[in-house]
């Protein structure tokens, strides 16, 4: 696996409501990384004001863990809630392959199956990721028709 040089870290305070690739360091990021493409999957949602904070930690950490578990890793972005309760977090993977075994994890589908206790919405973006060490060189492709979103009703 290849390593930024640095972590990637939030531009703006409020990122969980920004587009992905204005929130974040992902220049200085990707800077040396030579060129390459990677996955990147983007997890936004709006947490329920009465949702335990303790139980969705050690779910969240859970399918952390569980991503470790895969190769092709690259960072697990663990998000915190705005004063609204929207959060971004997500993970970047080498290749979408390692992307969707991870999903198929216990631990992450135990995550998963908490979330109408938790959130009032979440939405699932996906990307294709171009790395060059050209001054601007991170391109950022949604894949469309990937999209996930689930509304709570009321």
């Amino acid at each position: 696996m290849v390593v930024p040089l640095s972590e990637l870290t939030p531009l703006v305070p409020d990122c969980a409501t920004r587009p992905i690739e204005e929130s974040f360091n992902w220049q200085e990021w990707a800077r040396g990384s030579g060129e390459r493409t990677a996955y990147l999957v983007v997890f936004r949602s709006k947490r329920k004001p009465m949702a335990d904070p303790v139980l969705l930690e050690a779910y969240d950490f859970g399918a952390y863990l569980g991503a470790q578990t895969v190769p092709g890793l690259i960072q697990y972005y663990r998000g915190l809630p705005d004063e609204d309760g929207h959060c971004v977090s997500f993970c970047f993977w080498e290749r979408r392959d390692d992307a969707v075994h991870a999903s198929r994890h216990p631990l992450h589908s135990s995550a998963v199956a908490i979330v109408d206790q938790v959130y009032e919405w979440f939405r699932l973006e996906r990307y294709v990721i171009e790395m060059t060490d050209a001054p601007a060189g991170v391109r950022f492709n949604a894949l469309t028709g990937c999209e996930h979103a689930h509304m709570h009703a009321g």
